[in-house]
């Protein structure tokens, strides 16, 4: 359960609390993310803050203690509400994101439920947080299968929400991407990934460029 944390001058933190009522579904062992135990959640997303926000990428981790965690609040908002208010958007935001996610990933942190819903940017658009760091990758799952993952994931949890008309338009993103990836990287196996990425690994418009990144 998450909340906000306020005094008398205003909101400054986030709190999120375990919720031992709350009922979760275990993600299948095929899949290359798993959901851990709560104290195991809260320790992952407390080192993630830790890293994340001395790069700048994630909110300042404030105070835990073994049910709950409080960060900072940031007064920005969701890439999804933005992609939302402008569906034109879409591409341009990837772009932004997945060079987030590259920046994370410098920072030594692998986000494994990457999307425009767990990224915010703050009023100017001039910078980007990661949020919600609640996964973790599965055990065999390699640090470049790891990466290679948050940036597919980002693409398979948006395409829902790029018009047809757009889908075509991927090639700036696909540079930036590209870019970010190294030898390891393009070495990765889609097979490990693939039953999370049904969506895109599949779909005409992008399942080719796609697989084209790898040295496969």
């Amino acid at each position: 359960s998450i909340y906000h944390v306020a005094d008398q001058t205003g909101t400054f933190g986030v709190l999120r609390l375990v919720n031992p009522y709350r009922k979760r579904t275990p993600p299948g062992p095929q899949l290359p993310y798993v959901l851990l135990k709560p104290a195991l959640r809260l320790q992952r997303e407390w080192e993630a803050y830790g890293s994340g926000a001395r790069a700048g990428l994630t909110p300042r981790p404030l105070w835990r203690a073994s049910d709950a965690l409080l960060c900072e609040y940031l007064p920005y908002r969701p890439l999804q509400d933005l992609l939302l208010k402008d569906p034109a958007s879409a591409w341009d935001l990837l772009l932004r994101a997945s060079q987030a996610l590259h920046a994370l990933h410098q920072s030594g942190v692998t986000h494994m439920d990457a999307s425009l819903a767990n990224m915010l940017a703050d009023p100017g658009q001039t910078r980007i947080v990661l949020i919600d760091f609640e996964y973790a990758p599965a055990a065999d799952l390699s640090f470049a299968e790891q990466k290679v993952y948050d940036h597919l994931r980002l693409l398979e949890s948006t395409w829902k929400f790029i018009r047809p008309g757009d889908r075509a338009a991927s090639q700036r993103w696909l540079d930036s991407v590209s870019a970010a990836f190294d030898e390891e990287m393009r070495r990765v196996s889609l097979h490990r990934l693939e039953p999370a990425l049904g969506r895109i690994l599949s779909h005409p418009d992008i399942a080719g460029p796609l697989k084209r990144l790898f040295n496969q």
